[in-house]
């Protein structure tokens, strides 16, 4: 059986929050208003892709080929990307279909109508709700935490992912996480490393060394090992059975921008939400095919020539060979 290539969908910039080290370099929209309240087939946000080209986009892809991660921004302050992803999900396989949200704009209405639509829901949480973190607004974490609770009650798959920073890589913090996790039965619980993408660029100082991310991953082994939560870390992680500084751009991955434009890597992006360099974009959708896409000259450089890391340098990676 073939690998299924994976899709890093993000369908808006817009966002209810103003995160200061976005990875996207989201839109900021105030007071959590929604966009698109009219539910306008022809509107775009920024010039991004109407919801019309992104059917077309979901139409080229064939099931079994492709899992998609629908995600943001946050893209649940569009009400039409709520259909778009049941229109994948019936075309595609709900089991190919998952969604990244910050947890704003979950309702009770939202969460039945994507039952049954989608394999998994993944939520950002960084830190223990109710207590202050100085990189995300306050009620950021409160809104992803109620989220949680309406999708675990449902009975969808649950994960919390956790960015780990200087700021809440202590024994103490993650141990209070991993405590609220466990009681409130969340199911999976992604560990993602810090990178300097987006607006995390103007805050390198957040990077944890080498070491404290050895530590980190050893600690997390031992206070989950009896539990019951299934614990990923990323790849780009140290100690641990997963860890390889290969790259998976193309190979394993890639990432559709807000404006269809195709990329090799989903994290090398500036501040702006642009490819930091022109070697990342491939191609773009929907008015190019995205099997073209993959089989094109720009693909096959990432097929053939690139092993290591394309955008991490090692010192960026911090890696000890």
């Amino acid at each position: 059986m073939k690998n299924k290539k994976s899709i890093i969908w993000n369908l808006t910039r817009a966002c209810a929050w103003n995160c200061k080290f976005c990875c996207v370099s989201a839109k900021y929209v105030k007071d959590f208003e929604k966009i698109n309240l009219g539910r306008d087939e022809n509107y775009r946000f920024q010039g991004e892709l109407d919801f019309n080209s992104k059917v077309r986009i979901i139409d080229q892809l064939k099931e079994g080929d492709f899992r998609i991660d629908f995600s943001g921004g946050d893209l649940l302050i569009d009400p039409l990307n709520l259909d778009l992803i049941i229109y994948a999900s019936e075309k595609l396989g709900k089991e190919n279909v998952g969604i990244s949200i910050s947890g704003a704009f979950v309702t009770e209405e939202i969460v039945e109508r994507l039952r049954g639509k989608i394999n998994d829901v993944e939520i950002t949480l960084d830190y223990l709700p109710y207590y202050h973190y100085k990189m995300r607004p306050a009620g950021y974490h409160e809104y992803a935490a109620k989220a949680m609770k309406l999708f675990e009650s449902a009975g969808f798959v649950v994960g919390a992912q956790t960015v780990i920073t200087k700021d809440n890589i202590s024994k103490e913090k993650l141990m209070n996480l991993y405590s609220w996790l466990e009681e409130n039965k969340i199911d999976e619980w992604s560990i993602l490393r810090f990178f300097s993408s987006g607006r995390g660029k103007y805050f390198s100082e957040l990077k944890p060394t080498h070491e404290e991310y050895c530590q980190m991953v050893d600690y997390i082994k031992e206070i989950t090992a009896k539990g019951n939560i299934k614990v990923d870390f990323q790849y780009l992680l140290p100690n641990h059975e997963k860890y390889t500084l290969d790259c998976r751009a193309v190979k394993r991955s890639i990432g559709i921008l807000t404006d269809g434009t195709v990329v090799g890597c989903f994290w090398a992006l500036d501040e702006n939400m642009k490819p930091v360099d022109d070697r990342y974009i491939l191609g773009k959708l929907p008015d190019m095919n995205i099997y073209d896409i993959l089989e094109n000259k720009k693909s096959k450089y990432w097929l053939e020539n690139e092993n290591s890391c394309g955008f991490f340098t090692y010192e960026e990676l911090e890696c000890m060979v």
